[in-house]
């Protein structure tokens, strides 16, 4: 097996080995001096690093009854790992929030809270949720009215794929 190394016979390396649980192996690196390593995740999954902290805030102007506010797409090449989602209308009082995910065009309710939440009540939901380019956080306020001024938070990190 090519780049193989005996375990019995580790020789001295001026360089890095990876251990499979069976045998050493000598870790590669192309032309440019990259290094790519799948045996780690294995399917052909792809490896993102930490860029920055997440904190998102949209302010937005409800469209019609019982609206919602929308986080901006995530952009190409990062992934954002979501782990508080907030919402609030600082118009009007409302009687449930409901946490929703749009990806490629289907929506996925992740939560929902029926409660009377108070004009400028936030509710914070604490998640642990991977949002792919080109993803959508929306938080429903039922009881809303047309033009009530309503935010959505998201907190988390923001992961690069590049």
């Amino acid at each position: 097996m090519a780049g193989r190394i005996d375990p019995l016979y580790i020789p001295k390396v001026a360089g890095v080995v990876g251990w499979d649980g069976t045998n050493f192996h000598a870790l590669k690196c192309n032309t440019a001096g990259n290094l790519r390593i799948d045996a780690l995740l294995g399917s052909g999954d792809q490896l993102f690093s930490y860029q920055e902290s997440l904190l998102h805030l949209t302010k937005t102007t409800v469209t019609g009854a019982n609206g919602h506010a929308d986080t901006t797409a995530v952009p190409v090449g990062e992934i954002w790992h979501v782990t508080h989602v907030c919402g609030v209308d600082w118009t009007k009082a409302t009687t449930a929030h409901v946490y929703r995910l749009t990806r490629g065009g289907e929506t996925y309710v992740f939560h929902d809270i029926t409660q009377a939440f108070a004009i400028g009540a936030r509710h914070t939901l604490q998640c642990d949720l991977y949002m792919d380019p080109g993803d959508v956080l929306q938080v429903w306020f039922t009881g809303a009215n047309n033009a009530d001024v309503a935010w959505i938070y998201a907190f988390g990190s923001i992961m690069s794929t590049a």
